[in-house]
């Protein structure tokens, strides 16, 4: 059981510093246009009920440099633009490898979706660590 706690804590940690890139996407992310490369949608068949993922991959230039990027995406972006098509991509000026597809509001729901998940597995860490605290040997 502490093993178990120790990883959900690891868990909602991992959820704040991948939250971290998008926050400083939020404050401090410069928007451009891009050039969508490859989009996908994957879907795990040995689960009957998984959702399809949409990825897009995409390259854009600052200062005459070319980067690169790939991200998830929802069903509607990725229905919406087609192999090379002109995309939103934002990026962070000091270093532009830090990228994603959008705006700032696909940005503000990758930080919600990030947030909630950090609050969600360190309830559940905490809720773990109360149980082992407070269970009686009979």
């Amino acid at each position: 059981m502490p093993r178990l706690c120790l990883n959900l804590f690891a868990l909602a940690g991992f959820a704040v510093y991948q939250g971290v890139d998008s926050s400083r996407l939020l404050l401090m992310g410069r928007a451009t246009q891009g050039k969508l490369l490859n989009s996908q949608s994957y879907r795990n068949t040995s689960k009957p009920k998984s959702r399809t993922t949409y990825r897009m991959d995409f390259q854009f230039q600052v200062v005459r440099q070319t980067y690169s990027g790939s991200c998830s995406v929802s069903s509607q972006a990725y229905g919406t633009y087609q192999s090379g098509d002109t995309i939103p991509v934002t990026y962070l000026p000091s270093d532009p490898s830090i990228n994603t597809f959008g705006g700032t509001g696909e940005i503000m729901k990758d930080l919600w979706l990030n947030l909630l998940g950090a609050l969600l597995s360190g309830a559940v860490g905490c809720l773990g660590v109360w149980a082992l605290r407070n269970r009686k040997y009979v």
